[in-house]
């Protein structure tokens, strides 16, 4: 096993894919980073996931095509993974307060966020993944 520094900070999370061929972490550094396993064994950094404070909660949809970032600046960011290999931002739910965990449903239709004296519930619209088309859509929020 390869020791590499990820962050400049403490990490506070990290989530393996389904397959293991992705890791996501979270860090105190107030990034989340996706890495992809090498044929050599080693990780690379694929993409940068930016926040304006700690990232509190990272976790990959069980298809492993969906990352989920949950962060102190009171969003949680959904990244997905393209047919080229690269990962893109198609979501940003805000929260008032911090997200201090975030998941997805089995099935991946929905995401669940929790902070304060808040839970909300987010139905994604997968067949809406064109970019000019909303995402999601809140079907609840729990105070």
């Amino acid at each position: 096993m390869r020791k590499n520094t990820i962050h400049e900070n403490n990490v506070a999370s990290a989530a393996l894919s389904a397959e293991a061929c992705h890791l996501l972490t979270g860090s105190r550094d107030n990034t989340a980073k996706i890495y992809r396993h090498m044929a050599d064994g080693s990780w690379e950094t694929i993409t940068t996931i930016p926040h304006e404070s700690w990232v509190n909660a990272t976790v990959f949809s069980l298809d492993g095509e969906h990352a989920l970032t949950a962060s102190r600046d009171g969003t949680a960011k959904i990244y997905s993974l393209g047919c080229d290999g690269s990962w893109s931002e198609k979501a940003c739910l805000s929260h008032d307060g911090w997200v201090q965990s975030a998941s997805f449903s089995d099935d991946g239709s929905y995401v669940v966020t929790a902070g304060g004296h808040m839970v909300k519930i987010t139905e994604l619209k997968r067949s809406d993944l064109l970019p000019a088309s909303p995402l999601f859509q809140r079907i609840c929020t729990i105070l």
